[in-house]
């Protein structure tokens, strides 16, 4: 078997060549020629990569977590694709876990990243930034980015097939499952395209998740903790802050948003104390009960993030935090003079972040579509609470518009659960008392599918093995939401209002609850609903369930 070799071309002319380039331009094996294979062919065979609802069944059944063999894997295929733990050093990592807020965070740092240059070049040449996140709401192409925006159909055509064929061709082939062999393919787009620090958001938990592989990274940080992956992390706040502190490592600088919760900051404190992490407490809040860095950070209560929530200015204090760690590691100069230069991009690119499907409100015509994908209890809280905070807005005495929910959860054996706590966040009221329960008029409960009329029109990006289950008949899952959302009704005691309603032979606020096979059935519905009639439509629940809403309503293929 012959060599080809080519010399290794420049990804900036001013720059030098990646040792990463020198060394796998000698270690590549000359295999398949791929200009016949498309996005669709990889598409196709990464969703083969995915774990079969039946076997994630038998392993929550028998209690399979996890531990630290987990990993081996992932090691054995970084060193078969020949990046070294020198290599992911380069890349200036900052590392992010979390329940709420991570994604978020991850844009935030590398949205600030973003605004910088390279110091002493002139003309100025931008930093090249990568962004690695997950899920994926309508292009798995967006887990990848670089400078914000998804890697092409080509880039992502050309890496994934570069990754499968090194990983194949051994002799004893080894593919990891879709999660891990897209954080493997990840760094290889990253170094070959010369990226020059990247963001790395974790999947599940963080100890064992498939992204820890990275020993050195330049920073990390933890968004707020909560339950969720409960029967994979643990069912209690301290077993799964256990998992999700475990992503700090010797050496490094680690931060974390105020976590409301002595135990789980314990948690935290403790797993730092144990690996020797320079673990940098949340220092204080400057302002309308705003958090900033320290005294000199006022930059950060100007800075208008959206949504504008103290919690969500917890996630930009974090970011902002990260990048400047980041920073020092790219030489850039942030303090005396260019501390204003500084403080200006800080603002910028915290502004500037666009993040799909999260707290998201979107004007229709006679509707209005406010989206969050929230598939934890936390989420759930935070997005009925912005919904209603949203929908409240309206002046005095104006007209009051229909409501419609379309929801659905992907997990099995969570749904059910997370609905009811939804619920339950919907009857509540706020502390000065202006009524905060949220009536619907209409919910809508569908699967994550486009189209039920043209099931081959369903983008493969959209496929989720996980939730194939072929023991339940179709919409199983949609009718059992339906049902205890019903019930869920039926028991609640009745309110004054409603008692008093009754008393005076008033018309009842019925809600129509409906179960259909797709989201492009719930779009309908709702805009039928809104003939000469105005809707607030909140689209929540699964993230998957919001991605295939924005797909199936703007029709774009990415985000």
């Amino acid at each position: 078997m012959k060599l080809r070799i080519r010399p290794p071309s420049l990804h900036r002319p001013s720059l030098p060549i990646s040792p990463y380039h020198i060394r796998t331009c000698f270690q590549k094996r000359w295999q398949s020629v791929l200009v016949n294979k498309t996005y669709e062919d990889a598409i196709e065979l990464l969703n083969t990569f995915q774990t079969p609802y039946e076997v994630l069944k038998e392993r929550w059944e028998k209690g399979i977590k996890p531990d630290e063999n987990t990993n081996n894997q992932m090691r054995r295929c970084l060193f078969r694709l020949g990046i070294s733990q020198k290599d992911l050093a380069r890349l200036n990592i900052a590392h992010i876990a979390g329940t709420k807020g991570k994604g978020s965070t991850a844009a935030f740092t590398s949205s600030i990243l973003t605004q910088f240059s390279h110091p002493g070049t002139q003309p100025p040449i931008p930093f090249k930034i990568g962004l690695f996140t997950s899920p994926h709401l309508i292009s798995v192409r967006e887990r990848i980015r670089i400078n914000n925006t998804p890697i092409s159909r080509e880039l992502f055509t050309k890496y994934f097939f570069e990754t499968y064929n090194t990983l194949s061709s051994v002799k004893e082939p080894e593919i990891p499952v879709y999660f891990r062999f897209l954080t493997l393919m990840s760094f290889k787009v990253f170094l070959k395209e010369g990226v020059d620090a990247a963001v790395y958001e974790t999947g599940v938990g963080g100890a064992y998740d498939s992204t820890n592989i990275i020993a050195q990274p330049a920073c990390t940080g933890l968004t707020k903790i909560g339950l969720d992956h409960i029967y994979t992390l643990g069912s209690t706040l301290d077993s799964i802050a256990w998992h999700k502190a475990g992503i700090q490592k010797r050496d490094v600088p680690s931060f974390s948003v105020p976590q409301g919760n002595a135990g789980v900051e314990n948690v935290i404190k403790k797993r730092a104390s144990e690996i020797g992490a320079k673990y940098r407490p949340y220092i204080k809040t400057l302002g309308r009960e705003q958090p900033a860095l320290d005294e000199r950070d006022g930059i950060l209560c100007e800075a208008k993030v959206r949504p504008d929530e103290e919690w969500q200015r917890e996630n930009a204090v974090l970011a902002t935090r990260l990048a400047k760690r980041v920073l020092r590691h790219l030489k850039v100069p942030i303090t005396g003079p260019a501390r204003i230069y500084f403080e200006e991009n800080v603002k910028r690119g915290l502004e500037s972040v666009v993040w799909r499907g999260r707290c998201e409100r979107k004007e229709d015509g006679d509707v209005v579509w406010f989206l969050d994908g929230a598939h934890t209890v936390d989420s759930l809280t935070v997005a009925a609470g912005w919904f209603s905070k949203e929908t409240n807005l309206r002046p005095e005495g104006s007209e009051e518009p229909e409501r419609v929910l379309i929801f659905n959860q992907s997990g099995h054996r969570e749904a059910v659960a997370l609905l009811k706590h939804f619920y339950e966040e919907t009857q509540k009221r706020k502390k000065n008392n202006r009524a905060s329960r949220i009536h619907f008029d209409e919910i809508i409960f569908c699967p994550n599918t486009q189209s039920s009329s043209s099931p081959s029109s369903n983008s493969k990006d959209f496929f989720n093995a996980a939730l194939q289950n072929s023991e339940e008949e179709p919409l199983a899952l949609q009718h059992k939401l339906a049902q205890t959302w019903q019930d869920l009704v039926a028991a609640k005691p009745e309110t004054r209002t409603e008692k008093r309603a009754r008393e005076y032979g008033l018309p009842e606020k019925e809600t129509v609850v409906t179960v259909v096979p797709s989201v492009e059935d719930a779009i309908s519905a709702v805009r039928k609903r809104s003939v000469g009639a105005k809707v607030e439509c909140f689209v929540t629940g699964s993230v998957h369930l919001v991605g295939t809403f924005i797909g199936t309503l703007e029709g774009v293929d990415a985000v």
